[in-house]
């Protein structure tokens, strides 16, 4: 197997640490999921599941613990899952081109100002309630998000109409090699009280510049950040790195991995969950994680969620800061991109406050709005 260069931990510039240990072998995963991706072969799925498997068993027998052993099994499962998320993909789209746009993997428009006015005007009542909520001190993302109910489909359909006619939702197609439009979407308030997003500084004496940059989770949901309010520098604005892939040279294995690292230990009936104190995105806000983590051979290390594990003054921060685009605008303000190429970050705020929609494109389905209002019917007959 060639050797695996990571630069950020080869140089040292993250929270984990290079174990200076590499797997035995990738039994042919990073060879054929590329085949897939690049729709050589379509049918590998079954081979990338052994080569996983025997991926996960070469690790056990370097570990003695218990609880290590279900780290593995649970890193296993949720890397499977999202797996076959990649291969469905792979398999369906007819891809047309490889940026969204003039070779980039973002662009910005703004919304027509009847959209805008309508979807503020319909959300008085939600923006009122994030406000009594700030107020009352309670400030998680959780606290201060909607991401369902009738306000918000009325606003999907009120961006589709609008993204139809601004040609987004062409070019979200051309994109994915399917027909897109936007199938959901979160409704989102930012304060300077909230500290969801501050770090877990405990291992630095300051905290990194780079704090929650990170990679989505699935190929299939580009998406697309709407300001609702004008941002500013102070007040949160979306931040971009193009072309960060040259930073990492990670391989598929490594970046598959790295998109389902946090959930290990989160979920409910997960056996380990007793051991961590996660936060948030935060996967190595919690000591005990890395050092499950850093068991892993070098192979396998990656974290989509890095932002707040680079070392600050590292090499990495700087190169991360110095390609950093800062996205101003006013209300309106619409960037459309892909999460998993595109290195980002949004809703860190030093004042005032910034409402925003996440907004995520989905492959188009026949009569989607009716599917979507007879399930609420059926959900509120069974209640």
């Amino acid at each position: 197997m060639e050797e695996v260069i990571i630069p950020y931990l080869d140089k040292n510039h993250t929270l984990f640490e290079s174990s200076g240990v590499i797997g035995n072998s990738d039994y042919n995963f990073n060879k054929n999921y590329l085949l897939v991706k690049n729709r050589e072969n379509i049918n590998v799925l079954d081979e990338l599941n052994i080569s996983l498997e025997k991926i996960v068993k070469d690790c056990e027998k370097t570990l003695n613990s218990p609880n290590e052993k279900l780290f593995l099994n649970e890193l296993l499962y949720f890397s499977k899952e999202l797996l076959c998320k990649d291969l469905e993909y792979f398999k369906t789209s007819k891809k047309k081109q490889n940026h969204l746009i003039n070779g980039k993997d973002a662009f910005i428009i703004k919304l027509s100002k009847p959209a805008i006015n309508f979807i503020n005007l319909i959300s008085k009542s939600r923006i009122r309630k994030f406000r009594e909520k700030i107020k009352n001190n309670k400030l998680t993302r959780e606290d201060l998000s909607v991401n369902g109910g009738f306000i918000n489909q009325l606003i999907c359909m009120t961006l589709n109409v609008d993204f139809f006619f601004k040609g987004v939702n062409n070019i979200m197609t051309d994109y994915m090699g399917y027909k897109m439009h936007v199938t959901g979407c979160s409704h989102e308030m930012s304060t300077p009280k909230a500290a969801w997003w501050k770090n877990n500084f405990s291992a630095y004496k300051k905290p990194p510049k780079t704090a929650y940059y990170h990679y989505d989770e699935s190929f299939q949901s580009p998406k697309a950040i709407v300001y609702l309010t004008d941002v500013t520098a102070k007040n949160g604005p979306v931040r971009i790195i193009h072309h960060s892939e040259d930073f990492f040279g990670l391989t598929p294995l490594q970046f598959l991995i790295g998109r389902i690292i946090g959930k290990i230990g989160r979920n409910k009936e997960s056996k380990i969950k007793h051991l961590f104190n996660h936060k948030y995105h935060q996967t190595f806000g919690c000591k005990n994680y890395i050092k499950y983590f850093n068991k892993l051979p070098d192979n396998l290390k990656f974290n989509s969620h890095f932002g707040w594990d680079v070392i600050p003054s590292s090499a990495l921060e700087k190169k991360i800061i110095n390609k950093e685009k800062v996205i101003l605008g006013d209300k309106g303000t619409s960037l459309i991109f892909d999460g998993t190429k595109l290195l980002h970050r949004g809703g860190l705020i030093d004042e005032g406050e910034r409402i925003v929609l996440q907004v995520i494109f989905e492959k188009k389905v026949r009569f989607y709005y009716l599917k979507k209002y007879l399930a609420y019917c059926k959900k509120i007959l069974n209640t």
